[in-house]
């Protein structure tokens, strides 16, 4: 499923960097693209600044969540800013409570997706 995410990245042409490449440049715990450009994703609560996505081949249960997900992905915007995580085989509406951290069941989502400038990516 990473794969996947990679492929849709690089078919809208969005620019990023995968985890090997940040492995590279001495990240110990990383995301599994962290974006060279960051997108803003205008969903049904508003817009959301995404610098990093995390890719999890599961449905992303509370419990889970709360147990395995919640501190990494923290620890991402602490030190990257906001960003998404992709539950691809869907998720628990409780879960997508963090306005640092877009819940998402697939990419490219359902939503309108922008470049800093605030034109379309297609």
């Amino acid at each position: 499923y990473e794969r996947l995410l990679r492929r849709a990245l690089e078919r809208s042409r969005v620019p990023f960097e995968d985890e090997d490449e940040l492995r590279k440049r001495g990240f110990a715990r990383t995301p599994d693209v962290l974006l060279t450009v960051p997108l803003a994703v205008l969903g049904d609560g508003g817009t959301v600044c995404v610098n990093w996505i995390d890719s999890k081949a599961m449905f992303g249960s509370r419990e889970v969540y709360d147990r395995d997900h919640r501190s990494q992905l923290r620890s991402y915007v602490n030190r990257l800013g906001a960003g998404c995580v992709v539950y691809w085989f869907g998720f628990d509406r409780s879960i997508a409570r963090d306005a640092d951290i877009l819940v998402l069941d697939g990419w490219p989502p359902p939503f309108e997706l922008l470049w800093p400038d605030g034109t379309k990516i297609s």
